[in-house]
């Protein structure tokens, strides 16, 4: 009798219970329909004031509106661009470079360059990997190599970095902060500490060749111990296709002088040919007199016939 009394009382407990829950949640909802109520109604009285505004205030809602458009574009404006990537006028580096071999490139992109950078960078990848493997705590210690543009910058200040990977195709930004600004501080210090700048493969390739997803600008190598011999041959490339540019840049100078001195040289014979005619017998300067005598005709008939035709061709635009 006990053990059902006990049951009864433990029912009805879990039905209590199940009632009070069930209110408290009619409640939530009710508190919540009423905050949905007053939301709507206060929306509605705040478009209703806008509607009866004056156009006094019109006005000046749409002055603000005007003003702060214009400190926005001011803002837009004062962008500041970086100096350009090389010495060179853009007359000349255009017929070199492109989008996919820009301007900051010193020597010219070859396939023995791009095969014995990636062998490098596959070296250096597999002996990276086996310290990861052997000892993952001194990873970061005993690094082959650094990526991306913040990355080489800092360690290249710190004057760790014995010589750089850079993509000729990165995407050209130039404002100030951006992707050209880091660059060119890049290869300052390179100049500065004569690092090895190398210019190779491309953005996709230099991604593909680490095993990233994601594509990779530039790679600044801390060692190169176990791969001396194909670094060696890969700066002797370099240093080839470095007097490749640099012959190709000096024919480009030198066929632009030339044809400013061709251009001069064909305005000179007028002036010999003044000399000439003041030179010249009494004879010649008589049939000279002639000729200057009939040109003013020659030139009103030419002036007529250039006033028919311009004539016509304007009737025949006007025309349907």
């Amino acid at each position: 009798m006990m053990g059902s009394g006990q049951q009864g009382i433990s029912m009805v407990a879990q039905a209590l219970l199940w009632m009070v829950r069930l209110q408290l949640s009619s409640v939530e909802k009710n508190e919540k329909l009423r905050n949905v109520k007053n939301q709507h109604y206060l929306r509605r009285n705040n478009n209703n004031v806008n509607s009866e505004k004056s156009p006094s205030e019109e006005k000046e809602n749409t002055n603000k509106e005007t003003s702060i458009i214009e400190v926005k574009s001011t803002e837009t404006k004062e962008i500041k661009c970086c100096a350009p990537l090389t010495k060179l006028p853009e007359e000349y580096w255009k017929q070199l470079h492109s989008r996919k071999f820009r301007e900051y490139c010193d020597h010219m992109a070859t396939k023995e360059i791009n095969d014995l950078t990636y062998q490098l960078l596959t070296t250096l990848l597999r002996f990276q990997d086996r310290v990861y493997h052997e000892n993952p705590t001194k990873f970061r210690q005993k690094r082959r190599f650094v990526l991306g543009l913040r990355e080489v910058l800092k360690h290249t200040k710190l004057r760790r970095i014995k010589a750089v990977i850079v993509a000729p195709n990165l995407e050209k930004i130039s404002s100030e902060g951006g992707l050209d600004d880091y660059l060119r501080s890049i290869l300052l210090l390179c100049d500065q500490d004569e690092i090895p700048k190398i210019f190779a493969m491309s953005r996709h390739g230099l991604g593909k060749t680490l095993k990233k997803k994601a594509p990779v600008s530039v790679i600044g190598i801390f060692n190169y111990d176990g791969a001396q011999d194909t670094y060696k041959e890969l700066i002797n490339h370099v240093e080839n296709a470095k007097k490749l540019y640099s012959d190709k840049v000096h024919a480009i100078l030198t066929q632009k002088n030339t044809s400013k001195t061709a251009s001069q040289k064909q305005t000179k014979p007028k002036d010999v040919g003044i000399n000439k005619s003041s030179n010249s017998s009494p004879s010649q300067s008589s049939e000279s007199n002639h000729r200057s005598h009939q040109s003013p005709r020659l030139q009103n008939n030419h002036h007529n016939e250039v006033e028919m035709l311009s004539h016509q061709i304007l009737t025949k635009l006007s025309e349907p």
